[in-house]
């Protein structure tokens, strides 16, 4: 019940025309029972209990005048929410992905009335929306997620987002549950110098996949009308990279690369006219160090928006390395006049040069933002748009 096995649950076998119980059965410490029943022919039955000060109905069954029924019997609520919660730090904000599936365990529509069913948001949520293929059935209030139709029987799921500020180095979840929470799941992206309060009961399991690592929370079970109420510990950050993450949330910017934070790796690489660039020499300007090769299908596709955004933003510093042999590929990749700094990293093992691997650079097209002081403040995974506004939030974020 509620999550929770209850051996010694009574259960009443109900006759569906008469409404009368014909039998009463408390099951045993494995949950099961045996009832002895005389049916008559075409005799409907159901089962019902009570728990607590609840009425639960099963559907209706016929017993096999030779042979009987067996039936499972499944006290519970007749709505059960159960939701996969993901959660991530995005700047100053803890940004939230959850999954929401809702069970109607009776066989017709529920309806919680007039307005329909709200879940509510946690105190204090920000930039809630839903997923674009739900919208036609969940609409954001300003109070939480509304379905307004009835739930037929079986589940509806539906995924949204939300984000939570940070004060003062802390974010609380406080979340009221009106339908409870059913064999749910909470899982935070780790970071150095994150903690997880819990409630009682709740235990945290760090778990690494793939290159990040989760504080997990699995089998949640809460009662309805509970809350869901835990404190998370952000990592403290310079300001500077915090208004960098702030401005690039959008991006969904991989943190887990070992330059983050931490001064550019200099190098000293040819350019396309012959000169040698020095990166070092280009500290004082915000960079943007992109890099790619003329064999990457995907860097073709980016290199025209970084044209665009060397226009829109003359004071960042563009820098392509390309991995690459031949200067003539590149010229004819990048055009006559390009718009940024090309400099050469001639190809010694794998495809890629060694300024490329140096700074731990293992598939391309790949992007890091640099600020003024020559810190490296974000690192971006494969092809971007350089041109929408997300991506020139982003770097701008660097200008200031």
């Amino acid at each position: 019940l509620e999550g929770i096995p209850t051996p010694g649950a009574t259960v009443n076998i109900v006759d569906a025309a008469t409404g009368k119980a014909v039998a009463t059965v408390t099951s045993d410490a494995d949950n099961s029972a045996l009832i002895e029943l005389h049916p008559r022919a075409a005799q409907v039955f159901y089962a019902e209990s009570t728990a607590p000060g609840q009425r639960y109905r099963s559907r209706p069954f016929q017993a096999a005048p030779d042979r009987g029924v067996q039936i499972p019997v499944m006290v519970m609520p007749r709505m059960l929410a159960t939701f996969d919660l993901r959660a991530q730090a995005e700047g100053e904000f803890l940004a939230f992905r959850v999954h929401y599936s809702l069970s109607n365990n009776s066989w017709f529509p529920y309806s919680a009335g007039p307005s329909g069913l709200v879940l509510p948001l946690p105190s204090g949520a920000q930039g809630a929306v839903v997923a674009d293929v739900d919208a036609d059935h969940v609409t954001v209030t300003p109070t939480g997620f509304r379905l307004a139709r009835p739930l037929e029987p079986g589940a509806t799921t539906f995924v949204a987002g939300y984000s939570l500020l940070a004060a003062k180095g802390k974010v609380r979840l406080a979340q009221d549950l009106p339908l409870g929470a059913y064999t749910s799941r909470l899982a935070i992206v780790k970071e150095p110098g994150m903690a997880v309060e819990l409630l009682p009961k709740l235990v945290a399991t760090v778990t690494t996949t793939g290159k990040l690592t989760y504080f997990v929370v699995e089998d949640i079970m809460l009662p309805p009308n509970r809350a869901l109420d835990l404190t998370i510990t952000m990592p403290v950050y310079p300001r500077a990279e915090m208004l960098v993450r702030s401005a690039c949330r959008a991006m969904a910017l991989d943190r887990t690369h070992a330059l983050i934070g931490k001064p550019l790796a200099d190098f000293t690489a040819p350019q396309l006219d012959g000169t040698r660039l020095t990166l070092s020499s280009l500290r004082g300007k915000p960079m943007l160090v992109n890099f790619t090769a003329t064999f990457d299908n995907l860097a073709h596709t980016e290199r025209p928006t970084l044209a665009k955004l060397a226009a829109t933003l003359p004071e960042l510093a563009i820098v392509l390395v390309a991995s690459d042999a031949d200067p003539k590929k590149v010229r004819d990749a990048v055009g006559p006049k390009p718009p940024y700094r090309v400099v050469l990293d001639v190809p010694t093992a794998a495809n890629l040069g060694p300024i490329t691997t140096a700074w731990g650079v293992s598939l391309i097209p790949e992007s890091f933002l640099i600020d003024r002081k020559g810190i490296v403040r974000a690192y971006v995974v494969n092809s971007r748009d350089w041109g929408t506004p997300d991506s020139l939030g982003c770097v701008q974020a660097l200008l200031r």
